[in-house]
């Protein structure tokens, strides 16, 4: 039961409002309420609100943008994203795995293998 919460609903204003710390807030919460959906939405609105493509704010969006699309099941849209984390950050092993799972829920275990840490190293073609 939803007693004692009130439930925020932000329309466009309201969400064009809201900072970048703001969205990324917000959008945390409907993560931990597994409202993925919406959640999805405010991550990217977040990744909308950044300085540049290349701070680490934009990054942490789109990485948790990517997060809440594997949970909707947009595996595409996931693998896109986490590939711009990866390419901005080629060191961000969480969206490497995240990559690797997401391929072998597909039965891409050939791709899934070259996302594992170290994996092109460890299994040359």
């Amino acid at each position: 039961s939803a007693r004692g919460e009130a439930a925020v609903v932000l329309d466009e204003k309201g969400i064009e409002a809201l900072s970048h710390q703001e969205c990324m807030a917000f959008a945390k919460t409907l993560a931990q309420k597994k409202d993925w959906k919406q959640a999805h939405k405010l991550f990217l609105v977040a990744a909308t609100k950044t300085e540049s493509l290349e701070s680490p704010d934009y990054v942490q969006a789109i990485f948790w943008a990517g997060m809440s699309s594997a949970r909707l099941g947009l595996h595409e849209n996931a693998l896109d994203l986490f590939g711009k984390v990866v390419e901005r950050d080629p060191k961000n092993t969480e969206s490497m795995l995240a990559l690797a799972s997401i391929h072998k829920k597909n039965g891409r275990i050939e791709e899934a293998r070259e996302w594992l840490p170290g994996g092109a190293e460890k299994h040359p073609k």
